[in-house]
């Protein structure tokens, strides 16, 4: 199945990006790799075979920090994962900051940007994703509704749609149960050592749904 763009036409907040996605192959012995410089985030689905399909479908969010996606182990090798267990799952490839093409000159800003101390580079990471952010979770609540929209076709259940995400991606999946309208509203939803979520609201209707699920 092809890749699902998330948008027709111009991407919503970032009509004018127009720099090159640099994809960066895994290689040993970290055999991680990933993919920088989003400008149209798309869904790569991955369907189970309906003789094990369970229904139950989960928007994947690799994380990265905001500067890039590990797509690999914490997108593809997730979802297939997932896959091989009759679950649904659709791998999100979301808007990032805009990086150096050039992968040494890549590395040595994320190299420098490690080297600040703890809190210094927790205020720099806030401070250079504070635009792209939002829009990373635009495109994961635009996942959510798009999957919603099409599970007939794809065979899931439209109340078991969820969504996990891997640090940066976790913000944006934790964000998306918080910010949620009724046609984008997560199920369920697993944040895995989530980035930048701290001062967070929790909105009282989500707050009555816990509740809720507690009585339960």
């Amino acid at each position: 199945m092809n890749n699902i763009e998330l948008y027709s036409g111009s991407v919503p907040g970032s009509e004018d990006w127009s720099y090159p996605e640099v994809e960066e192959i895994p290689s040993p012995p970290t055999a991680i790799g990933g993919v920088r410089n989003v400008t149209h985030p798309v869904l790569i689905p991955y369907i189970p075979d309906p003789a094990t399909a369970t229904g139950t479908s989960i928007v994947v969010c690799p994380g990265g920090a905001f500067h890039g996606l590990a797509i690999h182990h914490e997108g593809h090798d997730v979802a297939r994962w997932l896959q091989q267990r009759g679950v649904a799952a659709f791998v999100l490839k979301y808007r990032v900051v805009h990086t150096p093409v050039s992968p040494d000159v890549y590395a040595a800003q994320m190299n420098k940007m490690r080297g600040l101390p703890f809190e210094e580079n927790e205020r720099h990471i806030e401070e250079v994703t504070r635009d792209v952010r939002p829009l990373a979770i635009a495109d994961g609540l635009r996942a959510l509704q798009l999957v919603r929209e099409r599970s007939a076709e794809w065979g899931i259940r439209s109340d078991r749609i969820g969504m996990m995400g891997f640090s940066a991606g976790g913000h944006v999946a934790a964000y998306s149960a918080l910010m949620y309208d009724a046609t984008n509203r997560p199920d369920f939803a697993a944040v895995i050592y989530g980035a930048l979520v701290k001062n967070i609201k929790v909105p009282p209707r989500c707050a009555s749904a816990v509740h809720g699920a507690d009585k339960q």
